[in-house]
């Protein structure tokens, strides 16, 4: 999945909003570093998710027979290599 720069901003000071919310939540930088490390956070996440999902695609790909990306056998077996993958924590 892709997220613009904005949408990434929102989501960030949304789980800021969260942190600061909860009670249960201490941290000890300014805030400017935690939102940083927040968006980061994201961007890695986002990196690994897309990585998976082209693991998941070559897979398929790689079964003998030819099977089109535009079909639902194509989608059904990406979303199980896709959760496989999830599920390993890769």
């Amino acid at each position: 999945m892709k997220l613009s720069r904005e949408k990434m901003q929102n989501l960030t000071s949304q789980i800021y909003a969260m942190f600061l919310k909860d009670p249960d939540i201490e941290y000890f930088v300014k805030d400017q570093d935690l939102r940083n490390a927040i968006l980061r956070a994201l961007e890695l996440e986002l990196a690994h998710d897309a990585a998976r999902e082209e693991k998941a695609r070559d897979k398929v790909r790689r079964i003998r027979r030819n099977i089109p990306e535009e079909s639902g056998e194509f989608h059904a077996l990406f979303q199980q290599f896709y959760k496989e993958l999830l599920d390993k924590g890769q």
